[in-house]
Parts: structure tokens; sequence; C-alpha cells
């Protein structure tokens, strides 16, 4: 190959390169940058950085709490004057026998209270058919006897009546020793007039136990158990037939 005998500078193909021009400040180092420490300089301190105090915000001061109401100091009684004991007389020793007398009351005979003062009313009740008699016998009466708010003698017309309901009293022979109030209800009069017999006579057993044996002799004590029996089929009444006729 033949050796290219023509320098670059000399190729007509290629530009030549401008030059360059470089100005004199360019090429001239500022002052103001700081030259660079040598590597094996050692590294310098970092600058100390002061801080302005801080002005703190003026603190206001507590207002003192209010005193409290003191209370109120507790009274206390003043100590009583101390007495002088007074000197205490002996006192003799009493015979055994005086204390015992004094210490044991006198045997009395309790009084006997009677039924008449624990009770001011005795109460009973009497029956007959379908009447009914509740009878308050009252002690130490006149021998008044009420029935519904009314006089016996006016309430029952009949003398048969007024015997049966007078007839435990006269019995007993104390009519005029108790007051009678009764309420009769039922039945008809001679039923009350029954009814009113069994109570009475109840009210007294109750008020004097010793007349029981009068009452029983007399069988007021004992409860009529007759009524009237119910008509039977075939027949006009409990008994009584129909008339017969022969033809």
């Amino acid at each position: 190959m033949e050796e290219n005998s023509q320098s670059p500078t000399e190729n007509p193909q290629m530009p030549a390169a401008e030059p360059v021009i470089v100005p004199p400040e360019a090429s001239a180092v500022p002052e103001s940058v700081p030259a660079e420490p040598a590597a094996d300089a050692p590294p310098a301190a970092a600058p100390e950085i002061v801080y302005p105090p801080v002005e703190s915000a003026p603190v206001a001061a507590a207002e003192p709490a209010p005193a409290e109401a003191a209370a109120p100091e507790a009274l206390v009684p003043e100590a009583a004057p101390a007495v002088e004991a007074e000197a205490v007389p002996a006192i003799e020793a009493a015979p055994a026998e005086a204390v015992a007398a004094d210490a044991v009351p006198s045997a009395e005979p309790a009084a006997e209270v009677s039924s008449h003062e624990i009770k001011e009313y005795i109460w009973a009740t009497g029956r007959r058919k379908t009447s009914v008699a509740r009878i308050r016998l009252r002690p130490a009466g006149t021998g008044q006897i009420i029935v519904n708010g009314r006089p016996f003698e006016q309430y029952f017309t009949s003398l048969q009546q007024h015997l049966i309901v007078k007839a435990p009293l006269l019995a007993t022979e104390s009519l005029s020793k108790y007051d009678v109030l009764a309420t009769a209800s039922g039945g008809g009069l001679m039923g009350q007039a029954g009814a009113m017999c069994l109570g009475i006579a109840r009210a007294l057993k109750l008020a004097e136990p010793e007349f029981e044996p009068k009452l029983r002799e007399g069988e007021f004590l004992t409860r009529d158990s007759r009524r009237k029996e119910r008509k039977h089929y075939g027949h006009k009444g409990a008994r009584r037939s129909f008339q017969w006729t022969k033809r």
C-alpha cells in the first residue's frame, strides 16, 4: 500500500480547524474562589453556632385561693365542778325475819270475778224451721225483751208466742235479771218465737252454767228439727190423698 504522504492538515476533503481564542478574563483565576485544601491537611473545625437568647413570656402570678370559712369550734361542755362525796350514814342490817316478812305479801283471797263483769253481752243463736234468731243477753238488766227494734209484746201478736219466748227465763227465775236484744229473720212468727226460745236458753247456759239442769229438764236446749214434709207423688199433699169416688 502506498503510504498517504499527505498530512491531515493537508487533506483537501477535511476543513481546516478554526483557532480557539481564549479571552484574557477567562484565563485569570478569580480571587473569590478559595484554594482547594491539600489532601494531607487535617479537616477544618466547624464554626460554632451561637443562637440568640429566647425571651420567655411572663407568667402571671397565681392568685391565692380564698380561705375556707373556718368551721365553728365544737362546743365542749364545761366540766362539772367536782362534788365532794358526802358521807353516807351506815345502814344497820335488818334482821332476816323482818326482811322475809316484808318481801312476802300477805296472802288474801282473790275477789271472784263473775262472767257478767268480763263480758258485756252474751251471744247465742237459735233456729226453728226456717227461722233464725240472733240473741244478745245483757246482764244486770230489767227484763226488757226487744225484737227487731220493737218490744216483743208488739212484735208477737198471740199469748202463746209470748209464753214460748219467756219460757227459759221463767224456768230459771231470771226474767228480771237480764235484757234480751234479738234479731229474728225467716219463717213465720211461730218459727221465730221457737228460735228465740232456743237462743235465750243457750245464752243463759253460757251466762250461768248452773242453769243447765233446769234448761235440760224443760227441753229448752234441744233443737226442734220438725218441719213441713214434702208433697209425694199420687197424693194431694204429703199424706193427704185425693177424694175417692166409687163410680
